[in-house]
């Protein structure tokens, strides 16, 4: 599984960290080396060149399972 490194984010805002995350897995799915099967998480990925504000769709694979504590989602691993 792909790991993103805690040391590889360098924003120091929650909302700038999200957007360096949403780049690196971008650049994952980009790349045959990481994502043979060539699968997407991130179906859309812009920004408004006039107001800045990006505009982000995602798609995650993931399973239900049912425990005591209610309904788990847990995401499949789509990289290498």
């Amino acid at each position: 599984m792909t790991e993103l490194a805690a040391n590889s984010i360098v924003s120091t805002t929650v909302e700038d960290a999200l957007l360096e995350i949403l780049r690196m897995i971008a650049d994952l799915q980009a790349t045959t080396a990481t994502n043979p099967q060539n699968r997407t998480v991130i179906t859309q990925f812009t920004q408004n060149e006039l107001t800045g504000l990006f505009t982000v769709s995602l798609s995650i694979p993931s399973s239900l399972s049912y425990g005591d504590s209610g309904v788990v989602a847990n995401a499949s691993e789509v990289f290498l």
